[in-house]
């Protein structure tokens, strides 16, 4: 067997061979375009306020956001005060609490605020006092793009008004154990004739002519139904004020209500004289004194 040898390649064969090859293509794809941080529309919306009141220590502060053209999402509210010290504070519907600490109270809305649609917010806020001086809530409104809006509210310190009528006449009487020791007992009405304003925190400062250096009150009892008096037997002084046991309702007065008064003063003098209080709230002196003979 005869081995062949290898011819070398001719000119003939390098081109048919060429001719045979496929030729290597390259395909260039378009990556697609993506919009820049700077090309999303940002929501934008106006926030207004309008009649809200102060009753005292209670703020019910309204205020409505409107978004432009765009809905908004991820929207968040922030009460804040600059008096004062949040005690408690509403939900407003549609909307979830989402914490409280000291002057601030933050709130998440449930759904989307709608674009051109009002969206109120509109909490009560109750603050630990009251203040005797201007109370100003600003309502700060931020939502997930960038956005913000806010209102401020200021609300002005009025002083509640309130009048004392006496119910009954005053009366003395012997004590039933120790008849040497002498009472005197005055009924009286207290009302607050204030349509708006509510009474807190009622301190009465009695007056009684029987009360002398030479014979001094000896006990002092002042009562109220379903109300909780702390009394100071020097100087004749009770306040109605919050305990353990007391609601807010139970030591404050509504505007317009009333509050029956029982006081009872106990030394050992006889004599003719006179009654008279005043009714203080806070640090502001709201009532009259009124004299009643006996």
């Amino acid at each position: 067997m005869s081995t062949q040898p290898r011819l070398a390649p001719t000119r003939r064969t390098v081109l048919r061979t060429a001719a045979w090859t496929a030729p290597a293509v390259s395909i260039a794809v378009a990556a697609p375009a993506f919009a820049t941080g700077s090309e999303i529309a940002t929501p934008t919306a106006t926030a207004s306020t309008s009649g809200s009141t102060r009753d005292g220590r209670v703020l019910t502060l309204k205020s409505v956001l409107t978004p432009d053209n765009l809905a908004i999402t991820g929207l968040t509210a922030t009460v804040t005060v600059d008096t004062g010290t949040i005690e408690s504070i509403t939900t407003p519907d549609g909307w979830t609490f989402s914490g409280m600490s000291g002057s601030t109270a933050t709130f998440t809305y449930n759904g989307t605020a709608l674009a051109n649609t009002a969206t109120p917010f509109n909490p009560v806020v109750t603050l630990v006092g009251n203040p005797t001086s201007t109370v100003t809530s600003t309502i700060g409104f931020a939502w997930t793009v960038s956005g913000t809006a806010s209102v401020t509210i200021p609300l002005a310190y009025v002083a509640p008004a309130a009048g004392i009528v006496a119910t009954g006449t005053a009366r003395k009487y012997s004590d039933s154990v120790k008849p040497s020791i002498k009472h005197v007992e005055w009924k009286l009405r207290l009302t607050n004739t204030s349509s708006t304003q509510t009474i807190e925190q009622l301190n009465l400062d009695f007056a009684w002519s029987g009360d002398t250096a030479k014979s001094p009150a000896t006990a002092l009892t002042v009562t109220t139904a379903g109300r909780t008096w702390t009394t100071t037997v020097a100087g004749l002084l009770a306040a109605l004020s919050s305990t353990a046991n007391q609601t807010v309702s139970g030591w404050s007065l509504a505007p317009g209500a009333t509050m029956d008064i029982t006081a009872d003063f106990v030394n050992t003098d006889n004599s003719a004289g006179s009654l008279g209080v005043i009714v203080k709230s806070g640090t502001s002196q709201v009532t009259q004194l009124l004299n009643v003979g006996y």
